[in-house]
């Protein structure tokens, strides 16, 4: 994952995986520390498939090396739960305020949580909450029916263009047909056009804003927000294959109903 996301450098990518220390010993923790925290998470979670291309090939060193990868989450029954009344409005993502609610209702996201927990009290958590409750939000507030997500998918620079991803999308929508749910997946520029070809449609367009709203950020904030500033996620969203259809603009939306 870190050798995918790093070329191109993918600025999420330092609230992913946190250095403590700039040098290569450092770098290495930083990936060990985050492929502990996935596994763990993966197996704590029993709608989570992790699916694999390896390398058959070589039969030297890097015989069984991964060449890419797709984290997918099936969840037959809605980790958000039902659609709560918000009643006080939407959070605005902690700039600096009190309130640390990442989610809908008393949820919050695991996945949300336990990037959060690797920040230290301070600026720099505060950046990450910020930051994640606006990439991720629309999940809870949006996805409260069973469906299917893809979490994660990457590949290596060497071996990008020859239908990997093809492959792990196939797989991903082969269990979506069976299960008969809707889809999202958490999209950058690169892989809109795959997932286009999937049937899945941009519904938002999520536009970091590091904006610090609460007097003048300190160093660690604005060196964070440096590199996140302007980074878009497409949100793309797919309706369940039994409706026959593919979204198109002005669609009522299943949590537009609720």
């Amino acid at each position: 994952m870190w050798e995918s996301y790093a070329d191109p450098y993918n600025p999420f990518l330092g609230i992913i995986v946190p250095i403590k220390e700039p040098t290569a010993e450092g770098v290495a923790t930083a990936i060990q520390g985050v492929k502990e925290r996935f596994w763990e998470s993966h197996q704590a979670d029993k709608d989570s498939f992790w699916v694999y291309i390896v390398d058959e090939d070589d039969q030297g060193e890097n015989a069984g090396k991964v060449l890419a990868a797709a984290n997918w989450l099936f969840h037959k029954v809605s980790p958000f739960g039902e659609k709560k009344d918000k009643g006080g409005g939407e959070n605005e993502g902690n700039h600096g305020n009190k309130d640390d609610e990442l989610g809908n209702g008393e949820e919050k996201e695991k996945e949300d949580n336990s990037l959060v927990s690797l920040w230290p009290e301070g600026e720099a958590r505060e950046f990450v909450k910020t930051v994640l409750f606006q990439v991720f939000g629309m999940r809870a507030k949006s996805m409260t029916r069973p469906h299917a997500q893809l979490s994660m998918m990457f590949t290596l620079p060497d071996h990008r263009g020859r239908g990997y991803e093809s492959s792990l999308m196939d797989y991903g929508m082969s269990k979506i047909s069976d299960m008969d749910v809707e889809a999202l997946v958490e999209a950058s520029a690169e892989g809109t056009s795959l997932y286009e070809k999937y049937g899945f449609r941009t519904i938002n367009k999520v536009i970091v804003d590091t904006t610090y709203k609460n007097g003048r950020p300190g160093f660690l904030w604005r060196k964070m927000a440096h590199e996140c500033r302007g980074k878009t996620t497409w949100w793309m969203w797919k309706p369940k294959p039994s409706d026959g259809v593919l979204y198109t603009p002005g669609m009522e939306l299943p949590w537009e109903k609720e």
